[in-house]
């Protein structure tokens, strides 16, 4: 899906990149999508609202109810398929990624699990809104790595957080939009072939948004594209 701008909205995007061997990768990042979106719905109805059945509601004083709404839909999607990869012993080890936002009015509101990425392209700077959730063993940052593993890891891409994996503790954030904008939502199947300066000079090419998705892809593929390359483009008018 391409979408070619991002308005007063609400809009809602998000990308998933699946783990676990084919098969469980990919059920993983389809279920999560699809509960995802399907519990977002849940949560709106002209406006966002906490449905009674979500249970009790949240104090919103703490953060926006947006934030709280797409927290407990990535929850219940991984839940989900926590329980799945329990059942199924061929799916035992699948995850996904998850980076995904809605857009009301001038707010960006992100949710964010994994080393997908959110970017933001504004007058000429290409910004990361996440951070990638990699161990990285010159900090020790060992959240979800078992002690044992975490001692003789020294490749940065394991990761610390994912959908369907241990205890998730999402990344939730917000950032006011400016016409113009461009946001990209993708899989490091693009961000391990192609440097952020590469991506800054496709997002600035002048082009539609699928245009410039497509230019993404394919400058990915061509660097040797050794893992999914998925790309989503969304400019605020």
């Amino acid at each position: 899906m391409f979408p070619d701008k991002a308005s007063c909205g609400p809009a809602v995007m998000a990308v998933a990149d699946g783990m676990g061997g084919h098969q469980g990768g990919e059920v993983a990042a389809k279920l999560c999508i699809k509960i995802f979106g399907e519990t977002l719905k849940d949560g709106y109805d002209g406006a966002w609202r906490w449905p009674d059945a979500w249970g009790k509601p949240p104090k919103t004083g703490e953060r926006d109810l947006e934030s709280f709404i797409l927290e407990h839909a990535l929850m219940t999607a991984h839940l989900a398929i926590s329980k799945l990869a329990r059942e199924d012993n061929t799916l035992h080890d699948m995850g996904t990624t998850f980076t995904g936002a809605l857009i009301e009015g001038e707010t960006l509101y992100s949710i964010h699990a994994g080393d997908s990425r959110l970017y933001r392209y504004r007058n000429g700077f290409l910004n990361q809104l996440t951070r990638d959730h990699r161990y990285d063993p010159a900090v020790g940052d060992t959240l979800m790595i078992p002690a044992a593993l975490a001692e003789r890891t020294t490749a940065p891409n394991v990761l610390t957080q994912s959908v369907g994996n241990g205890p998730l503790k999402p990344d939730l954030d917000s950032h006011k939009l400016q016409w113009g904008d461009i946001l990209l939502f993708c899989s490091d199947g693009l961000t391990d072939m192609i440097s952020d300066e590469h991506i800054r000079r496709i997002l600035g090419a002048g082009t539609s948004a699928q245009q410039r998705a497509q230019a993404l892809i394919d400058a990915a593929l061509l660097q040797g594209g050794r893992d999914n390359v998925t790309a989503v483009v969304a400019t605020c008018l």
